[in-house]
């Protein structure tokens, strides 16, 4: 009973964090588009989409945990 519980808590404590880490990457993109505002390259169509690509992966992640652990 207890280890279910620690799993259960470790599980809703692993979601809160990747919830922190979307706005992390939410921060990057915002980041990667002011930069290429200011300082055009010709990888700036790459970094834009990156870092969109990698939203689009945390948002995979964060929904994929949260149907596994919950």
């Amino acid at each position: 009973m207890i280890v279910t519980g620690f799993f259960q808590l470790l599980g809703i404590l692993l979601i809160i964090i990747e919830i922190i880490y979307i706005f992390y990457a939410f921060i990057i993109v915002r980041q990667v588009n002011l930069l290429n505002k200011s300082f055009m390259t010709e990888f700036s169509f790459a970094f834009t989409f990156l870092s969109y690509v990698h939203l689009l992966l945390t948002f995979v992640v964060i929904l994929v945990s949260f149907v596994l652990l919950i």
